[in-house]
């Protein structure tokens, strides 16, 4: 997940410019939000992970002294019901069909910084149907072959 880095929140360029990218930058925590956050479930053992060279190729420089990529590990809490404990950080494309395959052998927790889950969590009624798609899935480089 996206994960705020540097002790600072970003300057109001890159927050609108994240907005622009159907990002929420209130939907931003840095590692000790999500070690709180997941240690206030009762998960154990948290620990986050930055993963370097993910963002590199998807954002502008100046958006790397403000923003990082990582991977949060954590223990299920000792004394857990049978069914073991996922969280899953975002509600983006990948999140959901994460927590939707794993929802029927694990107890899925979706944790997401914007006020609804879906994608980019910004919704639009187009002809009385919802839709919710980033910008960046019609990005013609990420996906070349949609026309």
């Amino acid at each position: 997940d996206l994960l705020l880095i540097g002790g600072a929140p970003p300057p109001l360029w890159m927050r609108l410019a994240l907005r622009v990218m159907n990002v929420n930058p209130g939907g931003l925590w840095d590692a000790t939000e999500y070690v709180e956050r997941l240690e206030g479930l009762g998960y154990a053992n948290v620990r986050v992970e930055i993963l370097e060279g993910v963002l590199e190729p998807w954002v502008p420089r100046a958006f790397l002294t403000y923003l990082g990529y990582a991977i949060i590990i954590a223990d299920a809490p000792l004394g857990a019901a049978r069914r073991e404990k996922v969280a899953v950080i975002g509600s983006g494309m990948a999140g959901l069909v994460v927590a939707h395959s794993l929802c029927a052998d694990f107890d899925v927790t979706v944790f997401e910084g914007a006020k609804s889950l879906g994608l980019a969590g910004n919704p639009t009624a187009l002809g009385g149907v919802t839709v919710d798609m980033p910008l960046r899935l019609s990005n013609p480089p990420m996906y070349p072959t949609v026309g």
